[in-house]
């Protein structure tokens, strides 16, 4: 279960649209998980019946301690939430819906569901009933399903029977420019952050080396002038007549 390629055969697949409003799509794929998780299960157990291995009393523990169960996402945020024993800063109601398929997650085989108040440690790969992984969004085989992409990746795998779910090399090269172009974002808008504020300083700097003052101090002190009457007020026209007038008398 650790190797990218393995072969596989379809039994089920479900296509549908998810019912609830979310606000983020780890919200979305969690959900979805679940109810893939739900099905698995059963699927599982009708195969353990078939080799003789299901105990009915106990369908679910002796079924999931006969059969691992691998679990493939391509939201790495819902992946890695799974495998730490508390996610902080989740909603109450993504926590209720993770806190449950950790409980699968974290199961060990031969034992019933742990609480999920004493998950403390994961299992090993040895003692686990089910294994959580994330693949690239482009080895996922059921996106064609769900949106507008060609669909030779999954036929191909329901022709020859093997999926392999290792990361391509032109999806690593992708990621890589994503990544590149986003840190060249952040450092443009930090430089132009930057210039805007030492244009600032300047500025006020030039206007304390001048003798301004702020624009509220000049109004008050214009209308100060001109309620006692005073000549600080003029402009350089007003001088200018004035001085013209003193020289024709």
């Amino acid at each position: 279960m650790d190797s990218d390629e393995a072969q596989v055969h379809l039994v089920s697949f479900s296509s549908t649209i998810q019912k609830r409003v979310v606000s983020s799509t780890m919200k979305a794929e969690s959900y979805q998980l679940t109810e893939v998780v739900e099905a698995a299960d059963l699927i599982r157990a009708a195969i353990a019946d078939a080799h003789g291995q299901l105990d009915h009393k106990d369908w679910e523990s002796s079924a999931a301690s006969w059969c691992k169960s691998q679990w493939l996402t391509d939201c790495k945020s819902c992946a890695d939430s799974l495998h730490k024993p508390v996610a902080r800063g989740i909603d109450k109601r993504l926590g209720i819906e993770l806190a449950s398929l950790r409980q699968f997650l974290w199961r060990r085989r031969f034992l019933p569901l742990p609480d999920r108040r004493l998950l403390e440690e994961l299992p090993s790969d040895e003692e686990r009933t089910d294994k959580c992984r994330w693949i690239d969004t482009t080895v996922m085989s059921c996106d064609c399903r769900t949106k507008s992409m060609p669909e030779d990746f999954l036929m191909n795998i329901l022709n020859t029977n093997v999926w392999n779910v290792a990361q391509t090399t032109e999806a690593k090269a992708v990621k890589l420019r994503k990544a590149a172009g986003v840190q060249r974002r952040k450092a443009e808008r930090a430089g132009d952050e930057g210039h805007a504020r030492l244009g600032e300083e300047h500025r006020r700097l030039h206007r304390r080396g001048a003798g301004e003052h702020p624009p509220r101090k000049v109004e008050r002190g214009h209308r100060e002038a001109a309620g006692r009457g005073g000549g600080c007020g003029w402009g350089s026209a007003g001088m200018a007549a004035a001085a013209a007038d003193a020289s024709t008398s």
